[in-house]
């Protein structure tokens, strides 16, 4: 890996901590290829779904229901996704019920997560089966062969800022084809440091080759875009990079501005990482 390319990774991930993958329902990453925004019409109805990062042990999560033709939201989910004690747990709160109910992730693979409760009235188990990069199935059962399933797609960004949305959540899956599918052709990746401006990548070629050796690696530094800003075909905020090293979380903070043209990045200026407190508290 050259100089430059090292470069263009240590300023994207801000700091790269080492982490081994866990083989058990253990660590939060797993359930990472749920991140996103979903959507499927059942019964008359919009479902949406979307999910983001917290940060490195939390998910955040919400199920919205909408009739087709209107505007109004008939039911909406709180959902979250936590790691606590060695183990997963997804929460999910209705406006009828005071307190969330948790289920404990069971089984965990690249394509499938299964969350149970036997306790619970109804459902027992909730379980989502990744078909493809872009679709889910998500099946709902309880005891009596009580259920219903849902085939959710993944929705297409329809702004600026959802395109930068959905270009961080593919960096925090590690899946550089969807990452790329956000970026211009001539995409220019550039740092900025004492006023001097340095192109790290100039096309999305070479932004694929700079980014490859990360994708091959294990880090499980995850990003969060914060503080942010819109003005025109600009996205201006804080990225925020997450990873535990030695059992602590760790956070570092970089100024970041992104340029738009047709729903696709064309221009990105990174700023030197700093401690998070200094930029944004």
């Amino acid at each position: 890996m050259t100089g430059k390319k090292q470069s263009l990774l240590i300023i994207f991930l801000a700091f790269i901590s080492p982490w081994s993958w866990a083989k058990e329902c253990s660590t939060i990453d797993q359930v990472d290829w749920l991140l996103g925004q979903w959507e499927t019409v059942s019964n008359g109805n919009l479902i949406r779904e979307s999910w983001q990062i917290v940060d490195a042990r939390n998910r955040a999560g919400t199920s919205t229901t909408q009739k087709l033709g209107t505007t109004r939201t008939s039911f909406i989910e709180t959902l979250r996704i936590v790691e606590m004690s060695g183990s997963i747990f997804y929460l999910a709160k209705t406006p009828q019920n005071q307190l969330p109910v948790a289920f404990k992730l069971i089984h965990c693979d690249n394509d499938r997560l299964k969350f149970e409760n036997l306790v619970h009235d109804f459902p027992n188990i909730i379980e989502y089966q990744r078909e493809s990069n872009v679709k889910v199935n998500v099946n709902v059962s309880g005891k009596n062969s009580q259920g219903f399933q849902l085939s959710y797609q993944r929705a297409k960004p329809v702004a600026n800022l959802d395109v930068v949305n959905e270009f961080i959540l593919a960096y925090n899956r590690k899946s550089l084809a969807e990452m790329l599918a956000f970026a211009h052709d001539k995409i220019r990746w550039m740092s900025i440091k004492n006023n001097n401006v340095t192109v790290e990548a100039a096309s999305k070629k070479a932004l694929r080759e700079a980014m490859k050796g990360y994708f091959e690696g294990k880090s499980q530094t995850t990003s969060k875009l914060e503080s942010v800003t819109q003005n025109g075909a600009f996205i201006n905020g804080i990225e925020r990079a997450s990873w535990i090293s030695q059992g602590q979380l760790k956070h570092q903070c970089a100024a970041v501005v992104y340029e738009l043209e047709g729903l696709l990045i064309k221009n990105v200026w990174y700023f030197p990482a700093q401690k998070c407190g200094v930029i944004n508290d």
